[in-house]
């Protein structure tokens, strides 16, 4: 492409908007949110326990936008996220390489206890662990009856007599 400049014209090319907006990326720090506003830096060495009570007060939002809930900061660019760990997957950092390069322990959570625990409350009362079993039954895996509520039972047995009537 020409570009023009008054009335003459120049055989010199315009920058393509991907191409300035890399030059604009380029120029940017490439510090992560966490050094930029905690003052932490990134470490591979682990950290004390005060250290990571710090970061876990830092990283544990519990409202965001009027909704409640339990939210994660990522320490990386600072985004607000339900669960770290898609997040992480966007930012094409496998989980255990964030948790060693932040110093955190293996088992530092990636998901806001609250938000865990109202998931498994949510999973529990929809009752999928009790349909789970009963498809194990139709399966012909073996189930133990004793430690199942008066439903789970009752769909584990239909579901046993229907396989044992289809077989024979």
């Amino acid at each position: 492409r020409l570009r023009t400049v008054g009335a003459e014209a120049s055989a010199a090319p315009a920058p393509a908007p991907v191409e300035a907006a890399e030059a604009a990326a380029a120029k940017l720090p490439e510090t992560p949110w966490a050094a930029t506003h905690l003052g932490l830096q990134p470490t591979y060495a682990p950290r004390s326990a005060k250290e990571v009570e710090k970061i876990r007060k830092a990283v544990f939002v519990n409202d965001y936008e009027g909704k409640t809930g339990g939210f994660v900061r990522c320490l990386e660019d600072g985004q607000i996220r339900r669960m770290l760990k898609k997040h992480l997957k966007f930012l094409e950092i496998p989980p255990a390489e964030y948790l060693a390069k932040w110093g955190l322990p293996a088992d530092f959570p990636l998901v806001h206890p609250d938000f865990s625990a109202s998931r498994a409350n949510q999973i529990k009362t929809a009752g999928l662990w009790e349909q789970r079993r009963s498809v194990r039954a139709k399966r012909g895996e073996q189930v133990d009856f004793e430690e199942m509520n008066v439903k789970e039972r009752q769909r584990a047995e239909r579901a046993a007599r229907r396989t044992s009537k289809e077989a024979a």
